[in-house]
Protein backbone atom coordinates (compact mmCIF):
# COMPACT_ATOMS: atom_id res chain seq x y z
CA UNK A 1 0.00 0.00 0.00
CA UNK A 2 2.84 2.42 0.83
CA UNK A 3 4.30 2.02 -2.66
CA UNK A 4 1.03 3.33 -4.12
CA UNK A 5 1.37 6.59 -2.16
CA UNK A 6 4.99 6.91 -3.24
CA UNK A 7 3.88 6.61 -6.86
CA UNK A 8 1.12 9.19 -6.32
CA UNK A 9 3.59 11.64 -4.75
CA UNK A 10 6.04 11.10 -7.60
CA UNK A 11 3.31 11.59 -10.21
CA UNK A 12 2.14 14.82 -8.56
CA UNK A 13 5.72 16.09 -8.42
CA UNK A 14 6.29 15.27 -12.09
CA UNK A 15 3.08 17.01 -13.07
CA UNK A 16 4.09 20.06 -11.06
CA UNK A 17 0.95 19.82 -8.94
CA UNK A 18 2.85 19.25 -5.72
CA UNK A 19 5.72 21.43 -4.62
CA UNK A 20 7.85 22.07 -1.54
CA UNK A 21 5.75 23.61 1.22
CA UNK A 22 7.47 25.31 4.18
CA UNK A 23 6.05 24.49 7.62
CA UNK A 24 6.94 25.26 11.24
CA UNK A 25 10.54 25.48 12.41
CA UNK A 26 12.08 25.58 8.96
CA UNK A 27 10.86 22.12 7.97
CA UNK A 28 9.92 21.94 4.32
CA UNK A 29 7.47 19.36 3.02
CA UNK A 30 8.97 18.10 -0.21
CA UNK A 31 6.84 16.64 -2.98
CA UNK A 32 9.35 13.89 -3.73
CA UNK A 33 9.49 12.56 -0.15
CA UNK A 34 7.14 10.04 1.41
CA UNK A 35 6.22 11.01 4.98
CA UNK A 36 4.96 8.63 7.65
CA UNK A 37 1.55 9.36 9.23
CA UNK A 38 3.01 10.38 12.61
CA UNK A 39 5.33 12.86 10.88
CA UNK A 40 2.40 14.38 9.00
CA UNK A 41 0.35 14.56 12.22
CA UNK A 42 3.09 16.54 13.99
CA UNK A 43 3.58 18.89 11.04
CA UNK A 44 -0.15 19.61 10.85
CA UNK A 45 -0.47 20.09 14.63
CA UNK A 46 2.56 22.38 14.91
CA UNK A 47 1.85 24.62 11.93
CA UNK A 48 1.64 28.25 13.08
CA UNK A 49 1.75 27.45 16.81
CA UNK A 50 5.15 28.93 17.74
CA UNK A 51 6.10 32.56 17.18
CA UNK A 52 9.88 32.14 17.20
CA UNK A 53 11.86 30.27 14.57
CA UNK A 54 13.91 28.53 17.27
CA UNK A 55 10.87 27.35 19.22
CA UNK A 56 9.62 23.78 19.11
CA UNK A 57 5.99 22.80 19.52
CA UNK A 58 5.42 20.06 22.11
CA UNK A 59 2.11 18.34 21.35
CA UNK A 60 1.89 16.79 24.82
CA UNK A 61 0.97 20.09 26.45
CA UNK A 62 0.37 22.29 23.40
CA UNK A 63 3.18 24.71 24.30
CA UNK A 64 6.26 26.04 22.52
CA UNK A 65 9.74 25.77 24.02
CA UNK A 66 13.14 27.12 23.03
CA UNK A 67 15.28 24.53 21.30
CA UNK A 68 17.96 23.29 23.70
CA UNK A 69 15.97 24.25 26.82
CA UNK A 70 14.67 21.74 29.36
CA UNK A 71 11.09 22.44 28.28
CA UNK A 72 8.82 19.47 29.03
CA UNK A 73 11.80 17.12 29.42
CA UNK A 74 12.92 15.64 32.70
CA UNK A 75 15.90 16.75 34.78
CA UNK A 76 19.22 16.45 32.89
CA UNK A 77 17.43 16.41 29.53
CA UNK A 78 16.92 19.07 26.89
CA UNK A 79 14.54 19.51 23.98
CA UNK A 80 16.11 18.99 20.54
CA UNK A 81 14.84 18.67 16.98
CA UNK A 82 15.01 15.17 15.52
CA UNK A 83 15.74 15.63 11.80
CA UNK A 84 14.88 12.02 11.01
CA UNK A 85 11.54 11.89 12.82
CA UNK A 86 10.62 15.53 12.01
CA UNK A 87 9.57 16.22 15.58
CA UNK A 88 11.12 17.35 18.87
CA UNK A 89 12.45 14.84 21.36
CA UNK A 90 14.12 14.86 24.76
CA UNK A 91 17.85 14.14 24.76
CA UNK A 92 20.21 13.71 27.70
CA UNK A 93 22.15 16.94 28.28
CA UNK A 94 25.72 15.68 28.63
CA UNK A 95 26.90 19.10 29.81
CA UNK A 96 25.07 18.42 33.10
CA UNK A 97 26.68 15.04 33.78
CA UNK A 98 28.49 14.98 37.10
CA UNK A 99 26.86 18.19 38.37
CA UNK A 100 24.60 17.83 41.41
Amino acid sequence: MAHIWAKVALLLALLGVARAVPVARGVTIKSDVLYFPDQVDYIRASRGKCAGAEELYWAGDGRCYAEGAQGPCGFEFRLVWDERQLRPRCERDNSLLGRR
